[in-house]
C-alpha cells in the first residue's frame, strides 16, 4: 500500500518461556496482529479495527506489538474518517515508541485531514528529524504549508521530496499546484507534464494542468486537458465546470451551458456550477435564468459572497436597484475587504442618482486598493454628475494613467 496510508512493521519474534495456555494466547495475539495487517491491505477497515482491538486486549501481546497494533488501528480509524480516535491511538503509540517516525507521520496525516495544519507540520517535522530520507514526509508537510498559503516553504519541501524520490508523480503534482497558486503558470505546467509522464492516467493532473493553461489564456489546450480528464473520470463535476469556464471565456456560450448543465445533472447541489451557469446566462442577456441559478446557488451555499455579488449585477441590469443593493450589502458583509463589491454597489447608487452615496462606496474601495483604476474612473463619473469637473478630471486622469483601456470602455 502507498506510503502514507500504512506501512507494516517487520514481523515480531519474541522468545518466551511460558505454559501451554499462555503460548496459545500469545499465538492468538500474533494472529490478530497479522489479521489486522491483512485487513488493512484489503482496505477492510472495520475488520482491521476489530483484529487490532482483539490483539490489544490480549494479556500476553508482545510489548513491541502494542504500538504496532495502535498504529494500525489508528490508520484504520483515519481511513474511516474517525480522526479523533485515530489521533488517540497514534498518540499512545508515540508515547510507547517516541523514536518511531511512522507514528508521527501518520498522526501528522490525521491532523492534516482534520484541518490542523500547525500540528500536522510539527508531526511531519519530527518524522523528518527521525527519518530524513522519508520523501512522503516532506511532500505532506509541503501540502500543509500550501494549505496555509506558505507556498515558498511548500515548494522547498516538494523540492526535497523530488530529490529523494524523483520517480513519484505526487510531489511534481503538488509542486505544480503550488506554482499555480503563486501565479507561476509555466513552472506549474512543466511540473504537471512531469507528473503525467509518470502517471499518464491521472484525471486530477490533466484537470490542474488545464487550470494553468486557462489562467494563461491558452483555452484550446485547457479544453483539451479538461476533456482528457472527463474521459478518464466521466462523473467528475469539477472538470465539466472548468471546461465550461474555458468555453465561456472563449465566447462559446452554448457549450459552456452544456458543460455546466452536465455538472449540475451529475451533482444537483453543486452550487459553483449553478453560479457559473448564471454568469453565462447573464452574458447572453438571459437575466431571469441567471437570477434563477444564483437563487439556487445561494440557497445551497448562503455564505459565498460572490454569489450575492453576481446576482446583484444581474438585478442592476434589470433596474431592480433595491434588491441589487441588498445583495451587495450581503456580499460586503461576508467579504468586507473585496473592493469590487463596493464599486458595484456604488454603481447602483449612481444609477439611482444617489451620487454622494456612490462616492462613499468608491472612496472605501479606493482605500482598500489605491490603484483600483475602475473605482477611480467611476468616482470621476459621480463627481461629473454632481458638476464637480475638477475632481472628475483628476479621477479620470489618474484612472487612465493606471489603465488606458478604460478610455475605450467608457
Amino acid at each position: 500500500m502507498r506510503d502514507g496510508v500504512w506501512r507494516r512493521a517487520a514481523p515480531i519474534v519474541v522468545a518466551l518461556a511460558m505454559g501451554l495456555g499462555a503460548s496459545a494466547a500469545f499465538a492468538d495475539a500474533q494472529s490478530d496482529l497479522a489479521a489486522c495487517g491483512q485487513a488493512l491491505d484489503g482496505r477492510n477497515f472495520d475488520a482491521a479495527i476489530a483484529s487490532c482491538t482483539s490483539a490489544l486486549q490480549s494479556p500476553v501481546i508482545p510489548s513491541k506489538g502494542v504500538p504496532l497494533a495502535l498504529n494500525m488501528r489508528g490508520v484504520a480509524y483515519y481511513n474511516k474518517g474517525q480522526l479523533k480516535l485515530a489521533v488517540q491511538d497514534l498518540s499512545r503509540a508515540i508515547e510507547l515508541e517516541p523514536q518511531q517516525d511512522d507514528h508521527y507521520f501518520m498522526r501528522g496525516a490525521t491532523y492534516l485531514a482534520a484541518g490542523d495544519e500547525d500540528k500536522a507540520i510539527a508531526d511531519f517535522s519530527q518524522a523528518i528529524k527521525l527519518n530524513p530520507e522519508r520523501a512522503m514526509a516532506y511532500n505532506n508537510r509541503g501540502v500543509a504549508y500550501a494549505e496555509q498559503e506558505k507556498y515558498d516553504q511548500a515548494v522547498a519541501d516538494y523540492d526535497q521530496a523530488i530529490k529523494l524520490k524523483p520517480d513519484d508523480s505526487e510531489a511534481y503534482y503538488n509542486r505544480g499546484r503550488a506554482y499555480h497558486s503563486m501565479g507561476a503558470e509555466d513552472e506549474a505546467i512543466e511540473d504537471f507534464d512531469k507528473a503525467l509522464a509518470l502517471k499518464p492516467d491521472s484525471a486530477a493532473i490533466y484537470y490542474n494542468r488545464g487550470n494553468a493553461h486557462r489562467q494563461k489564456g491558452e483555452l484550446d489546450r485547457a479544453i483539451q486537458d479538461y476533456s482528457r480528464a472527463i474521459k478518464l473520470e466521466p462523473k467528475n463535476v469539477l472538470s465539466y465546470d472548468a471546461r465550461g469556464l474555458a468555453y465561456a471565456r472563449d465566447g462559446d456560450y452554448d457549450r459552456a451551458i452544456e458543460d455546466f448543465s452536465k455538472a449540475i445533472k451529475l451533482e444537483p447541489k453543486y452550487a459553483t456550477a449553478l453560479a457559473d451557469r448564471g454568469l453565462v446566462y447573464r452574458s447572453m442577456g438571459q437575466y431571469d435564468k441567471a437570477i434563477a441559478d444564483y437563487d439556487k446557488a445561494i440557497k445551497l451555499q448562503p455564505k459565498i459572497a460572490r454569489f450575492y455579488n453576481n446576482r446583484g449585477n444581474a438585478l442592476r441590469i434589470k433596474k431592480e436597484y433595491d434588491r441589487a443593493i441588498k445583495d451587495f450589502d450581503q456580499a460586503i458583509k461576508l467579504k468586507p475587504q473585496e473592493a469590487v463589491f463596493l464599486v458595484n454597489r456604488g454603481l447602483v447608487y449612481h444609477d439611482k442618482g444617489e451620487y454622494r452615496r456612490a462616492i462613499e462606496d468608491y472612496d472605501k474601495a479606493i482605500a482598500l486598493n489605491p490603484d483600483f483604476a475602475l473605482a477611480l474612473y467611476d468616482r470621476g463619473d459621480a463627481y461629473d454628475a454632481l458638476g464637480d469637473a475638477a475632481r472628475a478630471k483628476q479621477d479620470h486622469d489618474q484612472a487612465l494613467e493606471l489603465d488606458p483601456s478604460l478610455a475605450q470602455s467608457n
